[in-house]
């Protein structure tokens, strides 16, 4: 039940946050139908997830901290229409998913609905796979300045609790 799986995962992640900066949720129904070549089945699972997604805006949506992001690791390409569902059963296709993110310092654009063409009238443009967590981590306000170390180990991001850097004498 797609619906019951967003508000069960939701929860927890309500829960986890407390203790957690980043909590990455998948879930199932959808990417499993468009594996199996089914567009229509793939919609109503969406929609399903969609209604359970009400937890979001009732108990997290609140937090002005928090970002969201929204995306999938594959479409239900639509080329391969003609095939059975199972005949490309784990393929992924090389079509641009829509990314939608929500928080602060995130530019706000003229987009209002979810899907392929829309998103690809938005203000982020294409985002490759391998830029996502720099992106996230920009509007977060995590990133460093290209070479510096505010911590004893290098990181590309920017913890919230810092370890001071101090050199010793021994």
């Amino acid at each position: 039940d797609p619906e019951q799986d967003a508000r069960t995962r939701l929860a927890k992640a309500k829960y986890m946050l407390q203790d957690h900066d980043f909590i990455h949720l998948h879930t199932n129904p959808p990417d499993f139908t468009s594996h199996w070549n089914d567009p229509i089945m793939t919609k109503e699972s969406i929609e399903s997830w969609d209604r359970g997604f009400s937890i979001y805006w009732e108990h997290l949506a609140k937090d002005p901290k928090l970002h969201t992001i929204i995306t999938s690791d594959h479409t239900t390409p639509s080329q391969w229409r003609d095939l059975s569902p199972g005949e490309f059963n784990d393929q992924h296709s090389g079509e641009p998913c829509p990314i939608m993110i929500r928080g602060r310092h995130v530019r706000v654009d003229e987009v209002a609905q979810c899907g392929e063409r829309p998103a690809g009238t938005g203000s982020l443009g294409l985002v490759y796979g391998n830029q996502l967590m720099d992106l996230v981590l920009s509007l977060s306000d995590r990133t460093n300045l290209y070479g510096m170390r505010p911590t004893p180990s290098p990181h590309k991001y920017r913890p919230f609790k810092i370890e001071p850097f101090r050199l010793t004498t021994d």
